[in-house]
């Protein structure tokens, strides 16, 4: 491993980026102004709390924006080297963060539902990364738009639980199109039509 890599990796640099992440997003959350729907997505969603939030890799930086204050929250990070930086940053946010598992085992070993969620904002960084990750900027526009929750029975086969990661998937696919939608913008990260789904590519 190179000197560089070896600096960002550092315990220290990771604490002080993560610090300065969490801030930054606390801002974008401030200073934009977020429409949420379905409108009574809270009421219809509160009563299956704890849920497992699903969104797509590269919307991983706002997910947090979908949570209400008195909702206590934890999120699946990779166990990798690159997966500390975001774990630090989630805990000066006040969410924890859970290394490595699916969420669609997670959903049927817990007996919880997971619930689609897209947060995007009108001003944003688009990132031409593996993911197409992005990240919002102040003082715009934010939609946060909660799908439908889908719930996977503990006694599911490989099968059925391919089936609810597809459904997962799709549902993911139906709420960003219309997040983009509702700030008037178009999807970065949309797939190709043409282009077969990508495998596992929903986390919480």
């Amino acid at each position: 491993m190179g000197l560089f890599k070896r600096v960002i990796r550092s315990q220290a640099v990771q604490e002080s980026l993560g610090l300065l992440v969490a801030g930054y997003l606390k801002l974008v959350q401030r200073t934009n102004r977020f429409v949420v729907e379905p409108a009574d997505a809270y009421d219809r969603i509160g009563p299956q709390m704890p849920v497992i939030a699903a969104m797509w890799h590269g919307q991983h930086f706002m997910i947090h924006f979908a949570k209400r204050p008195q909702d206590r929250a934890a999120s699946l990070v990779s166990r990798s080297a690159d997966g500390e930086f975001n774990a630090i940053a989630l805990r000066h946010l006040g969410i924890r963060a859970i290394r490595g598992v699916g969420i669609v085992t997670l959903a049927q070993m817990s007996g919880r539902p997971i619930v689609p969620v897209a947060v995007v904002t009108s001003r944003r960084i688009d990132f031409n990364s593996w993911d197409r990750a992005s990240i919002g900027l102040p003082f715009g526009r934010g939609a946060i738009v909660l799908g439908e929750p889908v719930h996977v029975p503990r006694d599911a086969d490989a099968a059925a639980l391919e089936g609810h990661r597809l459904t997962v998937e799709r549902e993911l696919d139906r709420i960003h199109e219309r997040a983009y939608a509702l700030v008037g913008s178009k999807d970065p990260g949309a797939k190709d039509p043409s282009s077969p789904a990508l495998a596992g590519g929903s986390q919480a």
